[in-house]
């Protein structure tokens, strides 16, 4: 189930930043919220990108969050990808990922993800 803008908005301004005075904070915030409601493993495809052939959107494994608290001020998000036909684990941000199969729970953080800079 989808949630609505009011709903993103209240999670963004009750869980999120609730707390929040710098940016700094805010950031921290985003960081923590993807880590307590983002369940892996999950799958998704990613766009490869090859230098001998044409660029090809794989079906890949999203193992892992490959985002640590230091990089929670650059305002992206990295997964740890696993890359199963070449035994690779790759690190891929949320937008270069598309039809992502994951639970409720991860899909609808995605989704408050993606909102942020409506917000």
């Amino acid at each position: 189930m989808a949630l609505t803008e009011k709903e993103i908005e209240e999670i963004i301004t009750n869980e999120i930043i609730v707390d929040a005075y710098t940016d700094q904070e805010a950031n921290t915030g985003w960081g923590i919220y993807m880590e307590e409601n983002i369940n892996f493993p999950f799958e998704a495809e990613y766009l490869v990108r090859r230098s001998s052939a044409a660029n090809e959107w794989k079906e890949v494994g999203i193992i892992g969050n490959c985002t640590d608290s230091s990089d929670y001020g650059g305002g992206e998000y990295y997964f740890s990808a696993l890359l199963e036909d070449v035994d690779i684990i790759v690190p891929v941000e949320i937008n270069e990922l598309k039809n992502i199969k994951a639970d409720e729970q991860t899909l609808e953080t995605l989704q408050v993800w993606e909102y942020r800079d409506k917000y």
